[in-house]
This record gives C-alpha cells, sequence and structure tokens, in this order.
C-alpha cells in the first residue's frame, strides 16, 4: 500500500535515530526523557524542517506543530518507520493511571522464535512476577 503521508524514503532518520535516541538490547528506545532531552537540545524542530522534502505539502500539518507534543512526536517517527519499512515495537506503560508509549525502533532482524517471553522478569514463564513458576 502506498503511504499517503511521506513521499520519498527518509534518508537522514537513521542518522537522527542512531545519534539521539537510547540504544539497548537490539534497538533504540524512543521514550519521553528522550523527547524532553530533544526539546532542550533543540533537536526536534531541527530534523522536523528537514522532513519537510519527503512529506506531502497536504500532509505538512505533521511537521509544523509548534510547540509539539510527545504524542504527535510519535505519530511522526511511526510514520518515517513505515515509509522505510523499519521494524517498531511499541510499549503501552501505565503510571498513576495515566499511560505512556515508548518507540523500539529495530535496525536487525528480529527473532520471533527466541524464548523471550516479552515479561522483562527474565524467568520466561510469561507472567512478570520473577517467581519462574508454570
Amino acid at each position: 500500500m502506498k503511504n499517503q503521508n511521506i513521499k520519498l524514503y527518509v534518508d537522514i532518520f537513521d542518522k537522527f535515530v542512531k545519534n539521539n535516541f537510547i540504544f539497548e538490547n537490539n534497538y533504540y528506545l524512543f521514550n519521553a526523557l528522550v523527547f524532553k532531552k530533544l526539546l532542550y537540545e533543540e533537536k526536534i524542530y531541527s530534523f522536523l524542517s528537514y522532513l519537510k522534502d519527503y512529506y506531502y505539502k497536504n500532509k505538512y500539518l505533521y511537521i509544523i506543530r509548534n510547540p509539539i507534543t510527545y504524542n504527535q512526536f510519535n505519530t511522526v517517527l511511526k510514520q518515517i518507520c513505515k515509509k522505510n519499512e523499519i521494524f517498531v515495537r511499541i510499549i503501552k506503560k501505565f503510571d498513576k493511571s495515566k499511560y505512556t508509549t515508548e518507540l523500539c525502533i529495530y535496525y536487525t532482524e528480529i527473532d520471533y522464535n527466541s524464548d523471550y517471553d516479552g515479561d522483562d522478569d527474565g524467568d520466561n514463564d510469561g507472567d512478570n512476577d520473577g517467581d519462574n513458576a508454570e
């Protein structure tokens, strides 16, 4: 299916991710802390201005927002990953009755047959309590 927002492969995206996102466990993590850091260092708006060459003019609303929120920038990142055919895993984290999403951007092949159960407690039983009980 044709991408409705972005017309060209975004070649500057890889460098932006690798220079600014947190690398851990074979993926680059984008979360609220990374977003705040990028805002403080004034890197987000310069990156968005570069994207004008890649977005269709009728979709500029995604990249000309000022101020831009975390969720709006998250949307831009997901659109670019879709266009560049980069695998993204979205993690929802709940804290104090609110949730935030984090993006895990993978630049290597994912082993879908691994023993990883996704619960991050290291016991591979899928219940996220660390007791290794089946």
